[in-house]
């Protein structure tokens, strides 16, 4: 559903998914949006949608994953959609044909969350429990670049920020952690939350970074010094997504 962020109406009800939706993305120009699919009610979707903003409508439906679609997300040209999937594979799609153009193997279990880089070169994907891996990779060719160990859980949730110069993840092991996604070398290991970390994201200017977890509770980071900046609490049960706003005052 969309909704108004000032009134709270509910601008649109996009429907068409067949089970959960697990993940939505808008495209840079917020005119179009992309949906995964799930498989926990029964009926597998596994689908990739892309919709109308505006108008609701449909506008393709992606099929290939062989499980439920955890996450998705346009590349910054918003020609591309990449999808990670319980089937353990990334993929790379063609927004506006519909088309798979890359299909990326190397995850041992399924695959929690993608994003691209801002130049849209690279994607990032974390892996699920016992695979416990960030993976960055070639978004042209698929080719793996580096494959980040450090995790003791399932990777949840990844991203990069704004420059592209580093990486942020969150794990069921309880941990933000901070990468160069060029050297691999672990930058920093955020410790503070209690339970699973569910979502990580950075503040637009790169300084700070965001995460929710299973524990109630939102954090604020410094991203330089690791220091928590905020505990944010009133939520009362698992915070499953977490982002800035675009002038990053809330």
């Amino acid at each position: 559903r969309v909704w108004d962020a000032d009134s709270g109406e509910e601008l649109a009800c996009l429907r068409g998914h067949e089970d959960d939706v697990n993940s939505v993305a808008f495209d840079p120009s917020g005119r179009r949006m992309v949906s995964g699919g799930g498989s926990i009610l029964g009926e597998e979707d596994k689908t990739v949608r892309i919709w109308d903003a505006d108008s609701g409508e449909e506008l393709a439906c992606l099929r290939g994953h062989e499980n439920g679609v955890e996450s998705v997300a346009f590349d910054p040209s918003g020609r591309r959609v990449v999808s990670g999937s319980k089937d353990k594979t990334v993929r790379v799609w063609d927004a506006d044909r519909g088309e798979e153009l890359a299909r990326l193997r190397g995850h041992e279990s399924g695959v929690t969350s993608v994003v691209f880089d801002p130049s849209g070169r690279r994607v990032v994907s974390g892996g699920g429990y016992k695979d416990n891996t960030v993976r960055i990779w070639d978004a042209d060719s698929g080719e793996e670049l580096a494959c980040l160990r450090g995790h003791e859980g399932a990777v949840n949730s990844v991203a990069f920020d704004p420059s592209g110069r580093r990486l942020v993840s969150g794990s069921s092991d309880k941990t933000v952690r901070v990468w160069d996604p060029d050297s691999g070398e672990e930058l920093a290991c955020l410790r503070g939350h209690e339970n699973g970390v569910r979502s990580v994201a950075w503040s637009p200017e790169g300084t700070r970074i965001v995460s929710g977890s299973a524990d109630r509770t939102v954090r604020v980071w410094d991203a330089e010094s690791g220091e928590e900046l905020a505990c944010l609490r009133g939520h009362e049960s698992f915070v499953r997504s977490v982002a800035f706003d675009p002038a990053a005052r809330r």
